[in-house]
């Protein structure tokens, strides 16, 4: 019986960058020549029923479901270190269902910008994880929730959670700062907690954010066009 692990890499998205591809053609060489490798895409204009397609293709495979699952965001170029990290931290320890690397990501609501991972109160409120944290810790840091840009967990993660509950969309109750349900992410890895699942951000694995911010030809708001030309009068 062979003792090389299958790993299932992820890829929900349309469309992916030139440095994007050009790091997952490393990291594939790499999977290519150490595991069973399976790969799996799905884009839509859903969150959640993408994710869904996406891992109904990697966990329903006839060879068999695989022993690890990667997840790779389009916005998120990968990188063969950041992976050898990931995998490194599971393999030795037990413990770690699920890790992934840090990477911002911006709030307009309150023009701020925080790390993909964190930790929430007892009452819902949502406590990011610092970068100052993550850049001066020299272990994993366990946390309630974590982005799937670059994520590596075990496939019991979703076996135990079932795979169609996953990224059900899961409500919060209370609602929180007006929204009454969780993102794709949050509600995976509430659900995974809940099955007994610890999850982890690696201080050492940073990932890129690629955003393309839009800017309007012209005002459309009628709020904002009298401003303006109050501030020109």
């Amino acid at each position: 019986m062979s003792d090389v692990k299958s790993i299932a890499v992820l890829m929900p998205g349309s469309s992916f960058s030139n440095r994007w591809v050009a790091e997952l053609m490393d990291l594939y060489a790499h999977l290519l020549s150490h595991y069973h490798l399976r790969m799996s895409w799905a884009e839509g204009n859903n969150i959640y029923l993408t994710r869904e397609n996406c891992l109904a293709q990697a966990m329903g495979d006839p060879n068999g479901q695989p022993d690890y699952l990667l997840w790779l965001d389009s916005d998120n170029p990968p990188s063969r270190a950041g992976f050898e990290l990931l995998m490194a931290a599971m393999e030795a320890s037990p413990e770690v269902s699920a890790v992934g690397g840090w990477y911002r990501f911006f709030l307009p609501d309150s023009l701020s910008v925080h790390l993909a991972a964190g930790l929430r109160d007892n009452d819902g409120k949502c406590h990011h994880v610092s970068e100052e944290q993550a850049r001066q810790t020299e272990h994993l840091i366990e946390v309630e929730f974590i982005g799937f840009g670059f994520c590596l967990m075990r496939s019991k993660v979703v076996q135990d959670i079932g795979l169609y509950k996953c990224f059900e969309p899961l409500l919060m109750d209370p609602p929180r700062n007006g929204r009454t349900w969780c993102t794709d992410d949050d509600g995976f890895f509430a659900r995974a907690r809940a099955a007994g699942h610890r999850v982890f951000v690696h201080p050492a694995v940073f990932v890129e954010h690629e955003k393309r911010i839009n800017v309007p030809g012209r005002f459309e708001s009628p709020v904002q066009t009298k401003t303006l030309e109050k501030e020109l009068a």
